[in-house]
């Protein structure tokens, strides 16, 4: 026996002595890698097992299990359910996309709206500059002007031969139209004769005047322009409008004028302000009124007929007219004329022109008769009454000594001046005809005259120095008495002309002795007292009723109507054109810093934010300036004192002192929409209207109920009283029109912004809306379709709840979220409650709409003066029209807008239910594809286009209307990248900066843009659809196949019997009845796999990877002390020739608790992700790894078997001569030869394999457990038991037998007391409890298992304790407490135990053939 030994052992030093490199690759690779190599290569080869449906050979036939073979037939019976399923889920998509968009249509018929909204683009926002800019404020006017006024207020035509009532009726005069409705004959006709003083003829001047003055000077005065111009009209109470249609100045011949029956008014009028045309002292000089007591104007119009001041300067203008006219030289003079101006005394004409203010005459009409009957008489306004008496009447100086007051001191003086100066041109006058011509009054008289005029002069033969010098018997042409005095400047003249003592006697006092009716006439009168209870009425009513009754109504104009305005055919308007304005306040300029710059705009204000509603702007009505002045009018009239400017004015006083005082101007036009303007005081917020605040807006409106006339009279109101001034922001030009035929409304609104820089901007929002619902049999049916619609979206919706309900209850709601299509289902879901919810709101508003018949908005469409006073309960009834129309027609177009977005989204997911199919979803799968791809192309797509924008916006914005701001800029660019148009830009870019940049801007953009991102989306998109396309088997069924197969198959369950057809539902279920409750091996498998396999490990470059173990290691180390990382460092430096197990045991030997194992599988997921790779390609890249390793392997194992041979070879030897020494003669047999044992080996498997039967038996009691973690939200958990043994290697990882508990419902602490017997088979390795959580929804749930190495029991050995469950995928909080109690057993095998004990000899047999077969298992790629 020694020498045997020594022999073995010299032959193993032998044998070391002889191996090579390949003896080291065997003996230096550990058994824990040769079995992760193993297990590796097994699941590669079984996924491509799995994924095959052809069997290579009848072993493998054979060996499919019956198990397998039924969780494939499940598989392909579930494949063509959920392919039928599929089309059901197109099938009712499709439906309700249907369903859905023909809703839409019959919510909203796009047609109708087009032909109503293309009326307005083609008129109103066509006549537009196509630039969005206008030029002028003159531009907007005309606008307004040309195409909203003319073409919205047109009046019937009066002679197109229909009489359009109530606008046309039967008319006369001016009213009516007698072409097309005929002639009003219920009217008279009066004669209105009135004339004023300087036109009355002789025959009028005879009645008045017993001398029969000289008269009709209209001809004859030398200023045309200073006259009163005298006006006047006849007003009609029945008409309610003047019967002339301007005022009429009578010239010659009366004026005659058709009038029906009714109350009349005579307006009189003065259309020229004398008061004006001359000073205080010049009204003195010829009125002889003290011009410290002249009254002020109060006429409170410019054509006021009657003011005090008008008269007293009319009347004193008339004087200076008739003196100038009789004694300037001015003109020529007949001798008729010349006698009638020095026959007639100055102070007589005096008295007489004060009594002529003023027209006179009188109103006439027929009485039936040849004669005529007066209706209305009209005097002279007359300030001495009798003044027409002239000086034959001393009642008229009997007044003037009344009112005679003291003159002011710098008149006495002017007019002794006066004096003076006539008494030496009276010196200077040569004689003619031994005649001497002596001065008879009149400024400058004398100084001038003409070729043929005798200027003013008078024939007298004597001088004298007293009253008694003279021949008291020559007589008075004028009074025709005796009698002379001796005037003042020493020459005889009648007595008629001495009234004024002072300044006409030569000794300061008229000789009343010799001339009774001379003298006493003061030098200064008092205005004042004058003029105390002096009158002038500016009307007279009068009446004419020949057809009826005094007070009767008449009817001559039908009742007005709102009138009918069309903006288009067939769309009329509502209510008004309303022009909006949105104003800026103004302040200081703040912006500017440069102190240069800041100096030289220093008297410059500038646009502030916020809004102005101070009102502004002049009345033009009132204003002289304007082509729509109307004198007639009083600013008291129509405007407050509060609603009026005030200016300072200089005022010179009669003393000729100059004085500054404060007076009320022109009228303000335009209010804030908070004042009411017919009550002048703020509204109150009742009347302010609906939607956001308009207080501070101003409001103008084109009254529908106004005529174009007067429509085209606001806007030159508005025009020439400055409504757009620098202040404008915005102007709002809205109106709302209705189409009866179509049952729609329109709603425009036109949008003017006056930019800071110059620019005018327009815009304009056109929508169409209706508010009548479900009328009819369509609006029924529309309603039904509404609802099923509805019903199909909550059934849409709880579906997908019902898929969130599945994920909570597994305990994994999460997975759904991070699924995009479900993200993208809940997003179409939401956008569509969200639209018919609006919908809901829009159906509810337009239900409670009403309109009123009419909205009379003005208060007055033809006022006269400020035209746009509003009635303030109609205008907030207005605009809560408007803003009920605006609210709508937003409701309606945001509904619409949200609507076309869930159609899109429809079409989507129609797409994406079509994705199942292999033709049909080539669109989805492809951008599925490329969506990685796609996305990083958009980020770097993103980058280079918006710089170009940026960069476009810098260039070329200052100028380029395109790209005044980035988002311009970027739209542009996308126009120019699909369609590139050169002559959109090319001339403003040059010109905008230098041509060099232009160029390098636009071909840098084409070349990096267009020509190379362009094109790789298309070359990711072509790329994506080339792959997608080669994995569609080209027999791949198509779509039509597939659904036709599907509807067969449906109908044939429908129509055949049960017993001639199994339907694809019933044969799933009599599959699963084969499983009796078990889950499918490659279920269970994958549950067990992924539960307790550690995380992928963290590979490096060059074929390295870190795992779990080695981060444990690592960070535990960083925990150890100093001294403890010092005692590693040298452990590691002895013993760094340890082994992989060695390794292994160490890592494994480091303890962590729960959560810091969740912080390493944390970072070990974490970097796993960052080198993770293709499935497909590391599998590949795995197999080429192991082929070569394996070529080592088969070259090692050759090797080792060539050695083992020959040690097998001696080892009988050895054993046969020691059964020969020491059994019995009878026992002894020949020897069986190794070589005949290894020949059998070589047969093949089939002989050699030896049999697998069974190695004992484990009995297992699973008592119950406790502290089971919740796996769903409604239920605490179900659990049950799978109970086997785990295989190493082999097809079913559980093994030949699986028991199953029965299941405990809601019971987090089960108890189960279930008995199980499993058999040990030879690839058993350890007992496998699972714990499942029954789900009746979805697949069950693994809770944990437990798993207990057979290695770790004993024979014989009873062991019952409480397992831990593990389950590395679930947080450890959940299941740190969670334990199974166990009573295990592990029994041998009954004939395995009775072999060993006859013989402890090995079976030589079995394990050659168990090495044999060890030998070849390593032939795996053979």
């Amino acid at each position: 026996m020694e020498g045997a030994a020594v022999a073995a052992v010299l032959r193993s030093r032998r044998n070391r002595e002889q191996q090579d490199h390949l003896d080291h690759y065997i003996e230096n690779e550990s058994p824990s890698a040769a079995a992760f190599r193993t297990r590796k290569i097994e699941g590669i080869i079984q996924n491509k097992m799995d994924s095959t449906t052809v069997a290579l050979d009848n072993v493998r036939k054979k060996a499919l299990k019956h198990e397998k073979q039924v969780d494939g037939l499940l598989v392909k019976v579930e494949e063509r359910l959920s392919r039928g399923t599929h089309y059901q889920s197109l099938l009712a998509i499709t439906f309700f996309f249907v369903l859905y968009v023909t809703v839409l249509f019959l919510q909203r018929d796009a047609t109708r709206a087009y032909t109503v909204e293309a009326s307005f683009l083609d008129t109103l926002i066509r006549a537009l500059p196509e630039n969005k800019y206008i030029t002028s404020d003159a531009e907007f006017y005309e606008w307004l002007d040309k195409d909203i006024v003319e073409r919205i207020f047109q009046d019937p035509a009066c002679g197109d031969g229909v009489c359009s009532i109530p606008d046309e009726y039967p008319g006369f005069g001016r009213f009516g139209c007698q072409r097309d409705c005929g002639r009003y004959s219920k009217t008279s006709t009066i004669t209105v004769n009135l004339l004023p003083y300087l036109n009355l003829t002789e025959e009028w001047a005879d009645g008045m005047d017993p001398t029969n003055t000289w008269w009709d000077l209209e001809g004859k005065v030398v200023q045309k322009g200073a006259i009163p111009g005298y006006k006047f009209n006849v007003y009609s109470h029945t008409m309610q409008d003047f019967l002339l249609e301007e005022d009429v100045e009578q010239k010659d011949d009366p004026i005659v004028i058709e009038v029906p029956d009714g109350p009349l008014t005579l307006h009189l009028y003065q259309t020229t302000k004398m008061s004006q045309l001359i000073s205080a002292n010049d009204i003195f000089k010829y009125t002889y009124l003290d011009g410290a007591t002249l009254p002020q104007r109060n006429a409170s119009s410019d054509f006021a007929y009657g003011d005090q001041r008008e008269a007293v300067a009319a009347q004193a203008i008339l004087q200076k007219q008739v003196i100038d006219s009789c004694f300037s030289g001015q003109r020529d003079q007949t001798q008729e004329e010349l006698i009638n101006c020095l026959t007639n005394p100055t102070l007589d004409f005096y008295f007489k022109g004060m009594a002529a203010y003023g027209l006179q005459g009188d109103v006439k009409t027929a009485n039936g008769s040849k004669a005529t009957a007066v209706l209305q008489d009209v005097p002279f306004c007359k300030i001495f009454p009798r003044g027409f008496e002239g000086l034959l009447n001393e009642t008229n100086k009997n007044l003037a000594a009344e009112v005679a007051i003291p003159c002011s001191e710098g008149i006495r003086r002017r007019r002794a001046f006066q004096s003076a100066r006539r008494f030496v041109n009276a010196m200077a006058t040569p004689a003619r005809d031994e005649q001497t011509l002596v001065m008879r009054g009149g400024e400058d008289a004398g100084e001038q005259q003409g070729e043929g005029g005798l200027g003013r002069r008078l024939l007298q033969s004597t001088t004298c120095t007293a009253h008694t010098d003279c021949d008291q018997n020559i007589f008075d042409k004028y009074t025709g008495n005796p009698g002379q005095f001796c005037t003042k400047y020493g020459r005889c003249d009648a007595c008629s002309f001495c009234q004024v003592d002072k300044e006409d006697a030569i000794d300061g006092m008229c000789p009343r002795d010799l001339c009774p009716m001379s003298g006493g006439f003061p030098e200064c009168l008092d205005a004042s007292k004058l003029l105390a209870e002096w009158s002038c009425p500016d009307k007279f009513d009068f009446q004419v009723y020949k057809y009826g009754d005094p007070g009767e109504p008449v009817e001559v104009k039908p009742p007005p109507k709102d009138s009918i305005r069309r903006v288009t055919p067939f769309n009329r308007l509502v209510g008004a054109v309303t022009v909006e304005q949105e104003r800026r306040p103004v302040g200081e300029c703040r912006k500017i810093s440069n102190e240069d710059v800041k100096a030289f705009a220093s008297n410059m204000r500038c646009l502030a934010k916020g809004k102005e509603e101070v009102a502004y702007g002049r009345d033009p009505v009132l204003m002289p300036t304007s082509s729509i002045y109307d004198g007639k009018l009083s600013p008291e009239e129509f405007y407050l004192d509060d609603e009026r400017a005030r200016t300072v004015v200089t005022v010179e006083k009669a003393d000729g002192s100059v004085v500054e005082e404060e007076q009320l101007s022109t009228s303000i036009a335009f209010y804030p929409h908070s004042y009411d303007q017919m009550t002048g005081a703020p509204k109150g917020e009742s009347l302010w209207g609906k939607g956001k605040a308009k207080e501070q807006n101003f409001f103008t409106y084109l009254d529908g109920r106004a005529t174009q006339a007067q429509a085209k009279r606001m806007l030159a109101f508005m025009d020439e009283g400055k409504f757009i001034d620098g202040q404008t922001r915005k102007i709002h030009v809205r109106m709302v029109t209705f189409n009866p035929n179509l049952n729609l409304f329109a709603n425009l609104r036109l949008t003017f912004t006056w930019e800071v820089g110059g620019g005018i901007n327009w815009d304009f929002q056109l929508q169409t809306v209706f508010v009548d619902m479900y009328r009819g049999d369509k609006g029924q049916a529309q309603q039904i379709l509404e609802i099923v619609c509805v019903i199909f979206l909550a059934a849409n919706c709880l579906y997908e709840l019902h898929d969130i309900f599945i994920g909570i209850r597994i305990m994994h709601p999460i997975a759904y979220f991070l699924d995009p299509m479900n993200i993208f289902d809940w997003v179409h879901l939401i956008m569509m409650w969200i639209g018919w919810i609006m919908w809901a709101l829009y159906a509810q508003r337009v239900s409670g709409f009403e309109m009123k018949p009419a909205y009379p908005i003005l208060a007055d469409p033809s006022a006269k003066a400020r035209l746009f006073a509003t009635d303030a309960q109609n205008e907030k009834d207005y605009l809560d029209f408007m803003y009920e129309i605006q609210a709508a027609s937003d409701a309606l177009a945001s509904y619409v807008s949200v609507s076309s977005i869930c159609v899109v989204l429809f079409v989507i997911r129609v797409l994406k239910n079509l994705d199942f199919q292999a033709r049909m979803g080539l669109v989805t799968r492809t951008l599925a594809a490329a969506m990685s791809d796609l996305c990083h192309f958009a980020f770097l797509f993103f980058i280079v286009f918006f710089g170009y924008a940026m960069v476009g916006h810098l260039l070329f914005g200052h100028q380029f209307e395109w790209m005044k701001d980035p988002g311009v800029s970027c739209v542009f660019l996308f126009f120019q990248l699909v369609a590139f148009d050169p002559t959109q830009f090319w001339i403003e870019m040059t010109h905008a900066a230098p041509e060099w940049a232009f160029h390098l801007y636009l071909w840098s953009f084409l070349l990096i843009v267009f020509f190379i991102l362009f094109n790789v989306l298309l070359a990711i998109l072509i790329d994506a659809y080339a792959g997608i396309k080669a994995e569609i088997p080209e027999d791949a069924p198509g779509f039509g196949d597939e659904m036709a197969s599907v509807i067969s198959a449906r109908v044939a369950d429908l129509c055949m019997p049960a017993d001639r057809r199994v339907s694809d539902k019933r044969f799933k279920e009599l599959l699963e009845a084969h499983k009796n409750g078990l889950p499918s091996t490659d279920v269970l498998r994958d549950a067990l796999v992924t539960s307790t396999a550690p995380p992928e490990p963290i590979c490096l470059p060059g074929g390295i990877s870190v795992d779990a173990h080695v981060l444990r290691s690592l960070i535990k180390e960083k925990e150890e002390d100093a001294h403890a990382k010092e005692r590693r460092r040298s452990s590691i430096r002895v013993y760094s020739a340890l082994d992989d197990i060695q390794q292994d045991e160490q890592q494994q030997s480091v303890v962590w608790d729960g959560e810091e194992e969740e912080m390493i599988n944390d970072v070990v997921q974490r970097y796993s992700k960052l080198s993770m790779v293709d499935s497909e390609k590391l599998e590949q890249d795995t197999l080429s790894i192991l082929q070569v390793e394996h070529l080592k392997r088969e070259l090692a194992m050759y090797r080792c078997a060539q050695r083992l041979h020959d040690t097998m070879g001696h080892i009988e030897e050895s054993i046969d001569r020691l059964a020969l020494e020491h059994l019995p003669p009878e026992e002894r047999t020949v020897p069986q030869d190794f070589g005949a044992v290894q020949a059998n080996a070589q047969a093949g498997p089939a002989s050699m394999k030896a049999p697998d039967r069974v190695r004992g038996i484990v009995r297992v009691t699973v008592v119950e457990a406790r502290h089971l973690p919740s796996m769903d939200v409604l239920r605490s958990v179900d659990p049950y038991c799978l109970v086997f043994l785990t295989e190493r290697i082999g097809e079913s990882t559980t093994g030949e037998v699986t028991f199953r508990t029965e299941e405990k419902k809601a019971e987090r602490h089960p108890v189960w007391n279930a008995d199980f017997e499993l058999p040990i088979m030879r690839n058993s390795t350890a007992l496998t409890v699972a714990l499942f959580d029954k789900d009746n929804i979805s697949k069950d749930d693994l809770i944990g298992c437990v798993h207990v190495p057979l290695t770790d029991l004993e024979e014989w050995k009873h062991t019952d304790e409480w397992f831990p469950i593990l389950n590395p995928n679930m947080s450890h909080r959940r299941i740190k407490r969670s334990e199974v109690h166990l009573k295990i057993t592990r029994l041998p095998d009954a004939s395995e135990a009775s072999v060993r004990q006859e013989s402890n000899l090995p079976n030589i047999i079995e394990d050659a053939a168990g090495e044999g077969s060890r030998a070849s298992g390593g032939g795996l790629f053979d």
